[in-house]
Formats: structure tokens, sequence, C-alpha cells
């Protein structure tokens, strides 16, 4: 909260914008035109909204521009061009897959209950230091020195330890189906067989390919060293 607090004061109020999950998914383009800066607070949620979270975020990190249907206002068309950052303490705030290349996860290393007290400690002597001696002054003096011209902004953001952390742990909503029935032996694994191809068992279950091998690495499974000239014959 202190760092959106922070980008929000150097932006300035009018480029930037506090929403809900529920202000993202009405859809209006007020919360999301002319901005540079958008934060969600606790982002977090489960079942079908999940998915229509998940889309909005992607379009609104992909498109260029949108056709916004403004609450207070006709229908315009405007270049997108805000960064979002959201904020939670759910390690499944989101559900993302290892090949999203936008997102740019990162984990504080002060979490805990045995950290609670000196993070009240640092959060208000930071807030005295931007108030009293200048610090967003100081900052933003910082920022605008910065180097870039080594920074491409098509390239990969760095993938971090957290976001692998976070795929790993979303990924198990989505190869449900593959983990009950490996658990039940049941279509399309039986009790006789013991040797499976995770990408074909992919395409039976109509689930996403990419991720499906450490699903199994994940159920104890051990990869063949070799296999080449492999044809299947698949029965009810």
């Amino acid at each position: 909260s202190h760092i959106d607090e922070l980008v929000q004061e150097l932006l300035g109020p009018h480029n930037c914008v506090s929403i809900d999950l529920s202000d993202l998914e009405s859809g209006w383009g007020d919360i999301i035109i002319n901005k540079l800066w958008i934060s969600i607070e606790e982002i977090h949620n489960t079942g079908s909204p999940r998915k229509k979270i998940a889309s909005i975020i992607k379009r609104l990190t992909t498109v260029k521009r949108m056709f916004g249907n403004m609450k207070y206002g006709k229908f315009i068309q405007a270049e997108v061009y805000a960064s979002l950052m959201m904020n939670s303490n759910e390690q499944t705030a989101l559900s993302i897959k290892e090949e999203d290349r936008r997102p740019f996860v990162y984990k504080m290393d002060n979490e805990g209950l045995e950290n609670k007290e000196s993070n009240h400690i640092e959060g208000d002597l930071l807030q005295e230091w931007l108030a009293g001696d200048d610090g967003y002054g100081k900052i933003l003096n910082a920022y605008q020195k910065r180097d870039l011209s080594e920074f491409s902004p098509t390239d990969w953001p760095p993938q971090t330890v957290a976001k692998q952390e976070m795929v790993d742990a979303t990924m198990g909503s989505k190869y449900k189906e593959v983990i009950d029935a490996w658990h039940n032996k049941s279509w399309p694994f039986t009790q006789q067989s013991n040797i499976y191809a995770p990408q074909h068992i992919a395409k039976l279950l109509k689930v996403n390919p990419n991720g499906i091998e450490k699903v199994f690495t994940s159920l104890g499974c051990k990869p063949l060293a070799r296999v080449e000239n492999i044809e299947f014959i698949i029965y009810d």
C-alpha cells in the first residue's frame, strides 16, 4: 500500500485511480481511459467471475485502445496506457500460467505476525520521511535520473519465485479433473495401466497442455528416459 500511495503522489491523483474487483468487472471506461496507474487492493476471486476478471486484466494489458462506455458521458475511443498494480494476501489471487509473460509478481519479505510490530514502525518512519523530509521529491528525482537506456518495455519482466509459486498454487484448479481422475483411477486412467503420455491426457481431458507434465510430477510419476514412435489406440 505504501508503494501504491507513493506512486499515486508522484504521478498526480488525476492520473491514478484506486478500484476494486466490482469496478473492474463493471466495464466502465472512466476507470481506465486517460489513467497512468490503476491500483486494485486485495485482489482475489473464485468461481466463474475469476475467469472473467483474468480476461479483463489480459485485455487491459494487451489492447492499445478501447471503446469505452463512460458512466458520466458518451462512448469514447481512447488509448489505453495504464499500468496495473494489484495487491493481495492470497497466493491464489490470480490464475496465471507459466507462459503468461506480462505479470511481474513479487512477494514482500516481511510477511508474518512476527514482523507486524516492525512493519508498523517502518511504515510510520517512511511516512514521516516522505512528508517531513521532502521524501516524495527525492524519490521523484531518483526516478528521473534513472538510466533506462537498456530497458525494453516489450521484454519479459523478471520471472520471479513468487510468480512460480502463484502458477503452482493456481494450477490445481485448472487440472482438477486430471488429478481427480488419477486418484480415482477413472477414465482415462485405469487400474491396469502404469504408463501414460501427459500431452495425450491433456488432449483427452481438454486441459491446457502447458504444465501437464508438472502435474504428473506432483502426482509422483516419473518420465521415461526415451520414448519413440508410439501410437495410441483408445478404447471406451
